[in-house]
């Protein structure tokens, strides 16, 4: 036996190996990788198909509540508006009556003097 024919012989049998292992490849795991590529691409398609279809129902679904959560954010703002207004007014309100509270004050000695000055109350005027 020569060693010659021996690495020849084992040579031809890796090429039949190595074609045999490529021709595998080419016609059957190609093919199932993708078809299962093609297939995970479809599963992919349909579960976000899904997540749009809840999305746009959820959406669908929460548009009155957005509108509600609108409407009250509107009030709010109104309501705080009208509050700021309101403050305002009694800041005025509250000097008108500070200054009223001293007017009063002053009719009220006026009158007690005019009352003793005219006679209808005798008592000696306090200064």
């Amino acid at each position: 036996m020569d060693w010659q024919y021996v690495i020849e012989r084992i040579a031809v049998n890796a090429g039949y190996i190595v074609t045999i292992f490529t021709a595998i490849k080419y016609f059957v795991l190609n093919p199932l990788e993708k078809r299962r590529k093609k297939e995970d691409d479809e599963k992919i398609a349909e579960q976000n198909a899904f997540q749009e279809r809840i999305l746009q129902k959820t959406s669908e679904n929460q548009k009155p509540l957005v509108e509600a959560l609108d409407s009250l954010k509107q009030l709010i703002e109104d309501t705080r508006r009208d509050s700021d207004n309101l403050h305002k007014i009694t800041d005025v309100n509250v000097k008108a009556i500070g200054e009223l509270d001293e007017e009063m004050d002053n009719h009220d000695k006026r009158i007690y003097r005019l009352e003793v000055k005219n006679g209808f109350i005798k008592m000696e005027e306090e200064k």
